[in-house]
């Protein structure tokens, strides 16, 4: 490229594969018709994988950048149009808390104190207003450890390993 050749003109490159985003889905439409429009969207969903960026194949790359980029990109097109006609609201949800893909190599870091430093970081970037915490844990059984997340920051819960004891 014209910028790679000003910074680094002895550098090797590769052409890198174009990326068309998958259409939009017909999802305003359906709506609609259904219920008559919709004053709130909310973009949450996601995918992801695990496992080191050789042993994931690049379909499998490819899906994530599909979701959970160009579906909220997308979504919130869709929601754009219509929420500019009658107003309401866009609710963009982001990264999960998560300590489910524990391993050897990965050391998990108690739920509580994750969500603590994640709270206080938006407060000093000037975005926990803009920003919802949702924390997905094994740790969670008691009401206690639910009132704990919650007072550092949580503002939901997924207490997977409680939900997988019930089945």
């Amino acid at each position: 490229t014209a910028a790679q050749t000003q910074v680094a003109p002895n550098a090797p490159s590769a052409p890198a594969p174009p990326t068309n985003p998958p259409p939009p889905p017909p999802a305003s439409p359906p709506v609609r018709e259904a219920f008559g429009g919709f004053d709130t969207w909310v973009n949450n969903a996601g995918v992801s994988v695990y496992g080191t960026v050789e042993e994931v194949p690049i379909a499998d790359h490819r899906r994530v950048f599909d979701v959970d980029y160009w579906g909220v990109v997308q979504g919130s097109i869709i929601a754009a149009g219509h929420l500019r006609e009658r107003g309401g609201a866009i609710i963009n949800l982001g990264s999960i808390l998560s300590d489910r893909a524990v391993s050897a190599d990965r050391i998990p870091i108690p739920a509580a104190l994750a969500t603590a430093a994640v709270h206080h970081h938006l407060i000093r970037q000037g975005l926990r207003m803009q920003t919802g915490l949702v924390v997905e844990t094994g740790e969670a059984r008691e009401v206690h450890h639910f009132c704990v997340l919650a007072g550092y920051g949580a503002e939901a819960v997924n207490p997977y390993l409680a939900f997988q004891t019930l089945e």
